[in-house]
């Protein structure tokens, strides 16, 4: 059973069984939703069709999330399943800053930020929905690397980003409404010729995964990219590219949990921008780890860089090189170091070998990241120095 505790406090103590939520088997919902930027997110210039998108590293916030949580509270009888509601509430009326929700789902710092609504069901069961907000959501997934796919986004395939595309509603094919006007002419019906909104498109996504880790990992996933400075671009399988950022965050519904199986549906409102007003960014490098070597072991496979290309562009080329050693003048071999993972031979002297991977994307930008290869001494066995005449029990 999946137990849910409030500031470190099981629930189950008073009764508590989790529930369902609606169109879903487990009790939690919003535990999953990308939050909404917060602060201004773009201008709508008067002179000019569309907007300008803030999408720069700076201009981008994000607020919190809501997150319920149903169950039933079980009792002898009605005073007995009120009693221990009640009992709930004092703990809550106690609370003076966020606490831990904690279950099987994850861990969320929150507060109760609408009323507690309770439920008789018969005689010996009170249903109970509780409302939490999480001001603060970590967002923390790593961004998914471009294959260079024909349909999705950024160049990552629908199948890549952890599930199918199941819509693209919206007006990708029509011309943006006019903005609003207000004019008044005495005696008869005015009007104004303005320029265009901006257009927007509903995707949904189901989320179709092998268990909570993988499910967790694959949304997480997304909301860095979504998330990350720039434009994207959403290549559908029928029509025309759509350049895009995302402001409204995104939900995640429907979820089911079953043994060897998550899903869930996500969607997801993308807004289209006037993206001649921005600089293009240049994709985002990762060398990976650094690595320890004995002298002994004089190669190692790189398996841990990263590239992830932004403002809708694709990565053409990646070169890894030697930049220097410590102490100078130290030498190996790098094979396959037009590939994102080399492998790395020749390690023969000890020192630091400092590595640099740099990346070129389809707009013609380019970054670079270092890493460090470490090779030491062999590691010295130290030998109990005292021998025992008798055996040991």
């Amino acid at each position: 059973m999946n137990t849910y505790r409030l500031n470190n406090i099981d629930l189950g103590s008073f009764g508590f069984i989790a529930g369902k939520q609606n169109e879903s088997n487990i009790a939690l919902t919003g535990c999953f939703d990308m939050p909404a930027r917060i602060g201004k997110t773009f201008h709508s210039w008067g002179d000019e069709h569309s907007i300008e998108p803030y999408v720069s590293a700076s201009e981008i916030q994000f607020g919190g999330r809501s997150i319920s949580l149903t169950g039933y509270i079980y009792g002898s009888n009605r005073a007995d399943c009120q009693s221990k509601a009640t009992s709930v509430f004092k703990q809550i009326d106690g609370f003076t800053d966020l606490v831990p929700l904690t279950c099987k789902w994850g861990t969320y710092q929150v507060y109760v930020n609408e009323p507690v609504l309770g439920n008789f069901l018969g005689d010996h069961a009170l249903k109970i929905s509780f409302s939490f907000r999480e001001p603060v959501v970590e967002m923390n997934g790593v961004l998914p690397v471009a294959t260079g796919a024909s349909y999705g986004i950024d160049g990552i395939s629908f199948k890549e980003l952890g599930g199918v595309l199941v819509s693209s509603n919206g007006g990708q094919f029509n011309r943006p409404a006019p903005r609003s006007q207000t004019v008044n002419v005495w005696g008869k019906e005015g009007y104004a010729v303005t320029k265009t909104e901006t257009n927007e498109l509903n995707l949904k996504i189901f989320i179709d995964q092998s268990g909570l880790v993988d499910f967790k990992n694959k949304i997480s996933s997304l909301s860095a990219l979504l998330a990350a400075p720039g434009m994207r671009v959403f290549v559908p399988e029928r029509g025309t590219p759509f350049s895009f950022f995302v402001k409204d965050g995104f939900k995640v519904t429907n979820v089911f949990s079953h043994v060897n199986r998550m899903t869930g549906m996500l969607e997801c409102k993308i807004t289209g921008g006037n993206v001649g007003v921005l600089a293009l960014l240049p994709p985002v490098v990762n060398a990976g780890n650094d690595y320890t070597l004995d002298p002994s072991i004089n190669q190692i496979l790189i398996t841990s860089a990263s590239v992830t290309p932004r403002s809708g562009a694709l990565i053409v080329s990646v070169l890894w090189e030697l930049a220097y050693t410590e102490p100078f003048g130290l030498s190996l071999n790098i094979l396959n170091e037009d590939t994102l993972f080399p492998l790395v031979k020749g390690i023969d002297n000890r020192g630091v070998y400092h590595l640099k991977l740099t990346a070129r994307d389809s707009n013609g930008n380019s970054s670079e990241a270092f890493t460090k290869i470490i090779s030491r001494d062999q590691p010295i066995t130290n030998v109990f120095p005292f021998t025992f005449s008798y055996n040991l029990l």
